[in-house]
């Protein structure tokens, strides 16, 4: 695998977009709460969230498969204010249609 750019990572996370072949995948690595962001990405899953599938996983890292599409930011700067009005009633559906499991807190993670 190959290095094609570097990503914004969050919380000093280290994120790598990586090709081997024709197949892109996400790297992120120093990462402090590994098991609780694979635990969010099951509940996503779950609920019908299109969410990246866990390649592997180790103690500080996650290799995922990339998905193609916008980043939260640049959607925000194409569509204007009127998208986070959007969004937050996208994720108050879902938050309040959700039966959380794991007493996992969406609501501090959000923000």
């Amino acid at each position: 695998m190959q290095i094609i750019k570097k990503l914004k990572g969050h919380s000093g996370s280290v994120v790598n977009l990586l090709k081997n072949k024709n197949e892109y995948f996400v790297h992120k690595n120093n990462i402090k709460n590994v098991n609780e962001l694979i635990k969010i990405n099951k509940h996503l899953k779950k609920n019908n969230f299109k969410v990246p599938n866990i390649i592997d996983y180790g103690e500080d890292f996650i290799l995922m498969e990339y998905i193609n599409g916008i980043d939260m930011f640049n959607f925000i700067s194409i569509e204007g204010h009127n998208s986070i009005t959007k969004i937050i009633e996208f994720i108050d559906f879902y938050y309040n249609s959700m039966i959380l499991e794991n007493n996992i807190n969406y609501e501090k993670l959000i923000e």
